[in-house]
């Protein structure tokens, strides 16, 4: 079985892309899957350029149900858990896990 190259893709701003992959066999025979990507800056839940308590608050008060979150926030905060390398490995859901994991960050505990 032969691997198919590595594609690397650069998305130009914050936001959902659809992208495309097509697998064609050694018959000729295709498949075509898409998926949604949601490229965010991780952690900056408020877009200020830097990763601070508010983001630690919008993502806990979203967390407990106070607030709502758009798509990009809700991506933004995603943050937990962390991969084998250190970096953010988001499962999809917003939790404790990615308020703790920002306040880490905040006070210089991880990085990312």
């Amino acid at each position: 079985m032969q691997k198919a190259p590595l594609q690397v893709i650069t998305f130009p701003a914050e936001g959902t892309y659809a992208v495309t992959a097509i697998a064609t066999d050694a018959a000729g025979n295709q498949t075509t899957v898409i998926r949604n990507i949601i490229y965010a800056k991780l952690g900056d839940v408020n877009d200020s350029g830097d990763v601070d308590i508010t983001d630690a608050l919008r993502a806990l008060r979203y967390y407990i149900g106070t607030t709502g979150l758009t798509d990009i926030e809700k991506a933004r905060c995603d943050v937990a858990p962390l991969g084998a390398d250190g970096r953010p490995n988001p499962n999809g859901v917003v939790d404790i896990g990615d308020v703790v994991l920002i306040m880490r960050r905040i006070v210089g505990l991880v990085s990312w």
